[in-house]
């Protein structure tokens, strides 16, 4: 890539230090006030992801992000200590112990950084993403999985069975239970 692009890239990896506290990833908004909602417990999933992928892309990052990947992998880890069978994981990594808290945001974040980490193994080559021009095999398909030639989406909406009473009763009680 040009050097304005590393530049740039540099420059949004630098800023991106206020995640990590020792090498370690928080959520600087509200992990140490424990004020956390469901889609900041699931952020560290993302960020490491993006992080690993980044590499891959930009592989002059790799020395930066790297070591921040591997310490925020061994940190989730060690709050994987909890629940009953001792693998339930936290969410404050920076504590070395499980914290107490369970959820969904907070294994899939411990599973994303410990996944994100693996661009470390020895002998392993990243895989760039690959386009048209550059490998990739895919075909489109205008008609979006729809069968009759010519015939689009609100076309096939059209075609559907007409909504009747008892179909309204199921989504009622469907709704209600929900």
């Amino acid at each position: 890539g040009s050097q304005t692009w590393q530049e740039r890239t540099t420059g949004l990896l630098k800023n991106a230090n206020i995640f990590f506290t020792n090498s370690i990833m928080e959520e600087q908004a509200c992990e140490t006030v424990g004020t956390c909602d469901t889609d900041q417990l699931s952020f560290k999933a993302y960020f490491t992801a993006w992080l690993a992928q980044t590499t891959a892309l930009a592989p002059f990052t790799f020395t930066t992000i790297a070591p921040l990947l591997a310490a925020s992998a061994k940190a989730a880890a060690t709050a994987c200590s909890g629940g009953n069978q001792g693998t339930t994981c936290g969410f404050k990594w920076t504590t070395s112990s499980y914290d107490g808290t369970t959820g969904i945001g907070q294994q899939m974040s411990a599973l994303g950084a410990i996944n994100s980490a693996l661009i470390q193994v020895p002998q392993a080559k990243a895989v760039v993403p690959v386009t048209n021009s550059t490998g990739g095999t895919s075909i489109g398909n205008a008609a979006a999985g729809i069968s009759a030639p010519g015939i689009g989406m609100s076309q096939a909406m059209d075609r559907s069975a007409p909504v009747e009473t008892k179909d309204k009763v199921a989504a009622g009680f469907l709704t209600f239970a929900v």
